[in-house]
């Protein structure tokens, strides 16, 4: 792997429901663009069973809260921060790093 290649592979954050909800992509397009990437229309979303829509509803529900919990204690760590209490931005810190932890791999950032 050359330098321009090492430095394209960045650590991301793919959550258990987003790669659920790119295998859900991948299983139902039947064509890609101009960049070979899945095309994913209106016209796909009217042909998916209930069942499929249904879990794509709950992953939707599982990725709000988890953004919803990462973003409330990002606030909170800020005004931890702000009031110079280092003390639980530290601990707000760690609880943001074990729920991102859950969903760290190494990938390639296009």
């Amino acid at each position: 792997m050359d330098k321009l290649e090492e430095s394209k592979l960045v650590e991301t954050l793919i959550h258990p429901v987003h790669r659920r909800l790119a295998d859900i992509v991948l299983k139902h397009t039947g064509s890609v663009d101009s960049k070979n990437s899945p095309v994913f229309s209106y016209e796909c979303m009217t042909m998916l069973s209930y069942d499929v829509l249904k879990e794509i509803a709950q992953c939707l529900a599982v990725n709000a809260d988890f953004v919803y919990r990462i973003d409330a204690l990002k606030n909170l760590a800020f005004h931890a921060h702000t009031m110079g209490d280092m003390a639980w931005q530290q601990d707000l810190s760690g609880k943001i790093d074990e729920l991102q932890a859950k969903c760290k791999v190494k990938g390639w950032y296009s």
